[in-house]
């Protein structure tokens, strides 16, 4: 009940993600003094983690802006049965393969 107010979609998680580390990393590359060991190693930490989630948010935009063409009768299918689930139009083509592959079937489209 409660944690709808603290829910953040993955896009925007991820994005923050990114800043925050990328800032991180900013600051312990970026201090005045000379770096001691442990700012190098935590500005490589937040240049790794700031890259991995950079690779994230590109998975994360490719599947939301990459055109998938379902028929009338599986966008159907997936709207009522599939999307108030969670369910993303591409994880369900690839449900919807997997499915007529094991039945032997072909996709029409």
């Amino acid at each position: 009940m409660f944690f709808g107010v603290f829910y953040f979609p993955p896009l925007c998680h991820t994005d923050l993600n990114v800043l925050l580390n990328v800032q991180g990393a900013s600051f312990n590359c970026l201090m005045p003094k000379p770096l001691k060991t442990h700012q190098k190693t935590a500005a490589v930490w937040g240049v790794a983690f700031a890259a991995l989630h950079f690779t994230n948010l590109a998975l994360l935009l490719r599947e939301r802006n990459h055109g998938l063409h379902l028929t009338d009768e599986e966008e159907e299918i997936y709207e009522h049965g599939f999307q108030s689930h969670g369910v993303t139009p591409r994880q369900f083509t690839k449900l919807l393969k997997a499915i007529l592959g094991i039945a032997g079937l072909k996709l029409t489209t």
